[in-house]
C-alpha cells in the first residue's frame, strides 16, 4: 500500500471500505425500492455491477459479499479508483479474460468521456487497446457503437439520461461460449412526475447547493445540459473569475431553460412532466 499517504492506516483503510460498502448496500436497496416504485419491476437487477470513481474497490467487492449473504442473485462487483496515490496511471476493471473492461471516464481520465458525435480517431485514443467490450460513463448520454472489433457503451443514466429520450437507461452485457459478447443499451419507462416531485419532497433542491437546479433543469430537458455549462464556465469558476452559484445562474437564466426550472409551475415543478421520446 505504497501509494496510501503517509497518515493513513491500514485500519483507517479498512473502516473506510466498510462504511463505503455498507454505503454501497444502501444505494442497492434504495435501486431494488425504486424499481418496485417507480419502474414497475423493469429493472434486471439480478446482476449487479458497482463501479465508479468513488466507491473503492475494496468497498465495491465488500458490499458485493454483503449482498450475496442475504440476495441470492449473481453480484458482479467491480469497480475503479481513477486516482491512486502512485498507482497505475490509466486504472480500470478487466472483469476476466474474455475483453470485457469498464471504466467511470476513459483513459484519456475521469472527464474525458465518449459522446455519439465523438469521432473514432478519438474514440480509439480513449479506449482499451485489446478490449473486446468497453463500457464507459460519465456524460449520462446514452451510446454505442461497434469500432474495430470493439463493442463500445456508454450506458447512460438510469436517473437522469441525457439524450432526449426520458426513459431510464443501462448497459447490458453478456457473453456465451456460442455467440461470444453482445452488448446493449436497456430503455424502461418509469414515473417522471413521481421523480420530478421527489426532486423537491427529498430535500434534494434544498440541500445539494448550486448543481441541484442544473440537474433539474438537465432531468426535465432529458437533455445533456451539464456539458454545455461546463464548456462554458468550468475553466473560469476554477479561476476563481466567477463563483459555481452565479455561473450557474447565468447559465439557467437562457430563455430555453426558463420554463424547466424549480418554481416555474408550482414549488413541485410539472406535474404533467412529458415523456420525451414519446414526442
Amino acid at each position: 500500500m505504497s501509494w496510501l499517504p503517509g497518515d493513513v492506516t491500514a485500519q483507517d483503510l479498512d473502516m473506510a471500505i466498510s462504511l463505503r460498502a455498507r454505503l454501497l448496500l444502501a444505494y442497492y436497496q434504495r435501486m431494488v425500492a425504486l424499481n418496485g416504485s417507480l419502474f414497475g419491476g423493469q429493472l434486471d437487477l439480478g446482476r449487479v455491477m458497482f463501479a465508479g470513481h468513488s466507491t473503492g474497490g475494496g468497498a465495491a467487492a465488500e458490499a458485493g459479499r454483503m449482498i450475496q449473504s442475504v440476495i441470492n442473485i449473481k453480484v458482479a462487483y467491480a469497480m475503479l479508483a481513477p486516482y491512486f496515490r502512485n498507482g497505475p496511471a490509466h486504472p480500470y476493471v478487466g472483469l476476466d479474460t474474455h475483453g470485457l473492461f469498464v471504466m467511470h471516464g476513459t483513459l484519456l481520465g475521469n472527464r474525458a468521456g465518449i459522446y455519439p458525435f465523438t469521432s473514432n480517431e478519438s474514440v480509439r485514443s480513449r479506449i482499451v487497446p485489446d478490449a473486446k467490450v468497453f463500457v464507459t460513463a460519465h456524460t449520462h448520454v446514452p451510446h454505442r457503437r461497434f469500432l474495430d472489433g470493439v463493442h463500445l457503451i456508454n450506458i447512460g443514466s438510469v436517473g437522469v439520461p441525457g439524450d432526449g429520450d426520458g426513459r431510464a437507461a443501462y448497459g447490458r452485457m453478456t457473453w456465451t461460449r456460442s455467440q461470444g459478447w453482445q452488448a446493449g443499451i436497456a430503455r424502461v419507462a418509469f414515473d417522471r412526475a413521481a421523480a420530478d416531485h421527489d426532486y423537491f419532497a427529498s430535500g434534494f433542491m434544498d440541500e445539494a447547493g448550486p448543481e441541484a437546479e442544473l440537474s433539474l433543469v438537465q432531468y426535465r430537458l432529458a437533455r445533456d445540459v451539464r456539458t454545455r455549462w461546463s464548456a462554458e464556465y468550468r475553466r473560469p469558476v476554477l479561476a476563481g473569475e466567477i463563483s459555481l452559484a452565479e455561473s450557474l445562474g447565468h447559465f439557467l437564466a437562457q430563455d430555453e431553460f426558463r420554463p424547466f426550472r424549480a418554481g416555474s409551475n408550482g414549488e413541485s415543478g410539472r406535474p404533467g412532466v412529458r415523456t420525451p421520446h414519446e414526442n
